[in-house]
């Protein structure tokens, strides 16, 4: 059998350069994919920024129905974690 050497890395580094032409090219609003992905994952990672930023406090008063009212149950919280 004869033994095969040559093209491996030629291959390689032309799907490489279709990879890096596809994701950095403009696509649509003159902005390319790669470009696309990094908007979507600063704004995702600024949703759960804010949503760290929220107290406990706060996610309990939104999470509460109209009816029940959350500051009696916080402010006895915040009472006893002060003692």
């Amino acid at each position: 059998m004869k033994r095969q050497c040559g093209f491996g890395v030629v291959e390689y580094v032309l799907g490489i350069v279709v990879l890096v032409t596809i994701f950095f090219m403009p696509y649509k609003d003159n902005k390319s994919i790669a470009n696309r992905l990094v908007d979507a994952v600063k704004q995702e990672h600024s949703g759960y920024i804010y949503a760290q930023t929220l107290s406990q406090f706060q996610v309990t008063s939104l999470n509460a129905s109209p009816k029940v009212n959350p500051v009696p149950k916080a402010k006895k919280e915040l009472e006893s974690f002060n003692k």
